[in-house]
């Protein structure tokens, strides 16, 4: 039978085994997305990441954590994954999460890149490690599987060096947003989107089912970019998301806006809508409301809208801000995690 994974909370809180159940709840749930990101980079041949949409179904049924067993005393429980999935698999995946969580607790970064070379992955599991960092020194938590050793414990001092990394750019990756207008399945294949008065040439290895689902419509495509010497997008060589433009929830997670990469808060979206030709996409917190008649024009006027809250707010001095200004700044610090140039 393959190890349990314990998790072990320290702290005065836990001297009873009593604990509150919200941040019981943050650490499970942390947990939980961080092995459904090792479960789908695993069944995914490529060890890769979908960069948006829901867990997948194989995914959930072979590596959703189940509560078996709690000890008194500091808050010790232990997970295991559904009985009908194989030792081997709950095997690799938790001696990745103890090889993950032990980088973590060393704050060692090298390490952590090493163990998750995909960039996808490594954003995915750290982000939700981020989640459960503790905010102060009340508590510690540790991981092991049951015949090993505990990693070392996570405390506040750690968040600083993880959330580096994760505000770290991947350079080679954009986004073309444009309208898919030209598609070649033999040969050379490639989907064409018009973007900036002008056609991208993007592959993707699921080419015919993306360019069938999309042809004609908007579009955003993410992927590993070749750049010309100005910077611009000449072609997309890997593309590893679609967003197909509908009324809905858009999701933000990371963009280029003039020289920088924004990364935003795990969470954070926008809602897109069309009415009467026009593409409107809007942010009731942040008071972003941009409406244009192309799609791309709206998606850079909301990215613009961003850059500006943050530079005119979130960069400026207290001093200089009013009392709503103040309470305007701590939302876009709340939700622009960082801001790195693009080299």
């Amino acid at each position: 039978m393959a190890d349990k994974m314990v998790i072990r909370l320290v702290g005065e809180t836990f001297e009873e085994g009593r604990i509150p159940v919200h941040l019981l709840t943050k650490v499970l749930n942390s947990v939980q997305t961080a092995i459904f990101a090792i479960g789908e980079s695993e069944q995914n041949d490529e060890g890769s990441l979908r960069e948006r949409g829901p867990v997948p179904k194989k995914v959930k049924s072979e590596y959703t954590l189940e509560l078996v067993e709690t000890v008194k005393g500091s808050f010790v429980a232990a997970l295991d994954l559904p009985e009908h999935v194989d030792d081997e698999v709950q095997t690799r995946a938790f001696d990745l999460f103890e090889d993950v969580m032990t980088a973590v607790g060393e704050e060692d970064t090298e390490r952590l890149v090493r163990i998750l070379p995909d960039r996808g992955v490594r954003n995915r599991i750290l982000k939700s490690v981020v989640q459960m960092i503790p905010l102060g020194d009340d508590y510690t938590i540790s991981f092991k599987k049951e015949s090993s050793s505990y990693t070392p414990p996570i405390t506040a001092k750690v968040k600083q060096s993880m959330n580096r990394l994760l505000s770290k750019p991947n350079e080679a990756v954009r986004e073309v947003v444009g309208r898919i207008v030209e598609l070649k399945i033999i040969g050379d294949s490639y989907i064409g989107v018009y973007h900036n008065s002008k056609i991208i040439k993007c592959t993707s290895a699921d080419l015919e089912n993306v360019a069938y689902q999309s042809i004609g419509k908007d579009v955003i495509l993410k992927g590993e970019a070749i750049l010309n010497d100005a910077g611009e997008i000449k072609e997309l060589v890997s593309v590893s998301d679609v967003f197909i433009a509908e009324p809905g929830t858009l999701p933000v997670e990371e963009f280029v806006y003039g020289d920088s990469v924004f990364s935003m808060a795990d969470g954070f979206s926008v809602e897109l809508d069309y009415v009467h030709e026009y593409w409107t996409i809007s942010h009731e917190e942040l008071g972003i409301y941009v409406s244009e008649s192309k799609f791309s024009d709206a998606i850079e006027a909301c990215y613009a809208e961003i850059e500006f809250l943050y530079e005119d707010y979130a960069q400026a001095p207290d001093a200089e801000l009013t009392t709503d200004a103040k309470q305007l700044k701590a939302k876009v610090e709340r939700y622009v995690e960082s801001v790195v140039a693009v080299k």
